[in-house]
């Protein structure tokens, strides 16, 4: 990072915690697409994405702040390998988020948007001067800076991409609604407005039984060109969550009990007698003290 707050000393320690954060997240997005499975959605990503991305911290340099991370070694993406110039997952993706930086070579939104947000999450251009990324793989080296232009280059582009094209995919959230004569119902996720769902009628069970529970719902999922978050889902399948509890009585688990149901279940609610109370710490002239108490009660 560079600029008048990025001097060691000066520099919050969070801003620096987000910079490496922020790369190692932005990694995971460009890896994705390099596995061909771009990630649309919030969550945790794959394994070998996760390995390929886990950044080392090796020092942090005087100066602008520089911090100096490490890729793990050789984590080669799942199915095949990548030309012998670029040996793993971590630095194949670092390579496709660092080719982000010119939206003239038009790269794939889903890493510009990436980068956009690591640029946007450090206040570029107003916070800080810039960020530049300086890559060394092998006898390679590469450098790429990222400064308010490239910021504002990158948002330009993001924001003009066209609606992405209905994709197989999964959404997990809760059916909080249906309209079966319509053929339509509302799902509602812990991270993203709520989704619209669509339906046929031959679904219409396996909707009404899911209703007011946590749900995987399959099918051709649309997302927001902006915000990449799913925004309809023309349904394909459905998987209630009582269906992934193993070695439980489902109907019992879903069950609704009322306080007194549960109240009676548990023994609670019935008499207790106050001399069976007993605190170690307290003398018998508190205790006493105590019990005459709740006797006037």
């Amino acid at each position: 990072m560079k600029g008048e707050e990025a001097r060691l000393g000066t520099v919050p320690a969070s801003d620096v915690a987000r910079l490496i954060l922020g790369v190692e997240r932005a990694m995971a997005r460009a890896a994705s697409v390099v596995l061909g499975r771009p990630k649309m959605t919030s969550g945790r990503y794959d394994e070998v994405i996760e390995r390929a991305v886990r950044l080392k911290l090796r020092s942090v340099e005087e100066g602008s702040v520089v911090p100096v991370m490490e890729l793990p070694d050789g984590v080669a993406p799942e199915g095949g390998t990548l030309d012998v110039d670029v040996p793993s997952l971590g630095e194949s993706a670092l390579e496709r988020l660092l080719d982000a930086a010119d939206p003239r070579q038009r790269p794939d939104r889903v890493v510009a948007k990436a980068l956009l947000e690591l640029a946007d999450a450090l206040h570029v251009g107003e916070r800080y001067e810039s960020i530049t990324f300086d890559m060394h793989a092998d006898l390679r080296r590469r450098e790429t800076r990222v400064d308010a232009a490239t910021r504002s280059g990158l948002r330009a582009y993001v924001e003009s991409a066209p609606a992405p094209p209905a994709r197989p995919d999964a959404v997990v959230g809760v059916l909080v609604e249906a309209d079966f004569e319509k053929r339509s119902a509302r799902l509602r996720t812990p991270t993203q407005p709520a989704v619209v769902v669509s339906f046929t009628d031959d679904l219409d069970d396996d909707v009404y039984g899911a209703l007011r529970q946590r749900t995987t719902l399959e099918g051709e999922v649309a997302y927001d060109p902006k915000t990449n978050v799913a925004r309809s889902v023309s349904l394909r399948s459905v998987t209630r969550g009582e269906q992934l509890v193993l070695g439980v009585d489902t109907h019992e688990y879903w069950r609704e009990s009322s306080l007194e149901d549960l109240a009676r279940e548990q023994g609670a609610g019935a008499p207790i007698d106050p001399s069976s109370f007993r605190d170690a710490g307290a003398s018998d002239r508190e205790r006493d003290a105590f019990m005459a108490a709740l006797a006037e009660l």
